[in-house]
């Protein structure tokens, strides 16, 4: 099921990473010799897997499929931001593998995140026993 809020989370947290990763490149994440992009440096791919896992985090449900739900929406919204960044700043010629891999690392943060989500949620709830479940 589509999720447009998911979505539009997934994608505008993909894009609020690369603007970052953009204007910090040269000082916080890599070197001037490679395009700014969150797969050319360690810390720039820790950083936008981080930042889908939060978001995925925060939106997730008590119900595990929900969150599931969710976080691939999340995750997919993401890789559709993914893409146009990419088709933006030029493709190369390994671009499908850039999809490929890059969808596989915003999918698998984002539905991690949600999962997180649930469980920290799960566990709040369960200790608070005058909250009913839903």
């Amino acid at each position: 099921m589509i999720r447009w809020k998911s979505l539009v989370s997934g994608a505008a947290a993909f894009l609020v990473a690369h603007v970052a990763e953009v204007a910090a490149w040269s000082w916080l994440f890599g070197e001037n010799a490679v395009t700014p992009w969150f797969m050319n440096s360690a810390r720039a791919g820790a950083f936008t897997i981080l930042l889908l896992g939060v978001v995925a985090g925060l939106t997730a449900a008590r119900d595990l499929g929900e969150s599931l739900v969710r976080g691939l929406n999340i995750g997919l919204g993401a890789t559709a931001a993914l893409v146009v960044v990419l088709l933006a700043t030029g493709p190369g010629t390994l671009f499908p593998i850039a999809i490929a891999i890059g969808l596989a690392v915003v999918v698998t943060a984002s539905v991690i995140g949600a999962l997180a989500g649930t469980f920290v949620r799960g566990a709040t709830q369960a200790e608070r026993p005058d909250v009913p479940p839903g």
